[in-house]
């Protein structure tokens, strides 16, 4: 079942808007892309996160960041509104 044009542009958009979180998010955070990466899907799917690395990576600000945007997100529909600014404020 292929999605509609409709469906396929909104997931396009999604996709987008959340490359742009994660660089405003890694502008901020000093970890792996990946983690932040699997760190912003939590968050869109509702879901927990393990972070389990060496001391020092940023693992407590990305989740500190983690469980403030999660609060944001479910305020706003836009992950666009989460600017560098935004993050550097939820520090």
């Amino acid at each position: 079942m292929a999605l509609a044009e409709q469906d396929l542009g909104e997931v396009n958009s999604l996709v987008q808007n959340a490359d742009v979180l994660v660089q405003n998010v890694a502008g901020v955070v000093v970890a792996r892309r990946e983690v932040i990466e699997y760190s912003v899907v939590s968050v869109l799917a509702g879901g927990h996160l393990l972070l389990n690395d060496l001391p020092g990576v940023g693992k407590t600000l990305l989740a500190r960041w983690r469980g403030r945007w999660a609060v944001v997100s479910s305020a706003s529909s836009s992950l666009r509104t989460c600017s560098r600014s935004t993050l550097l404020a939820l520090r």
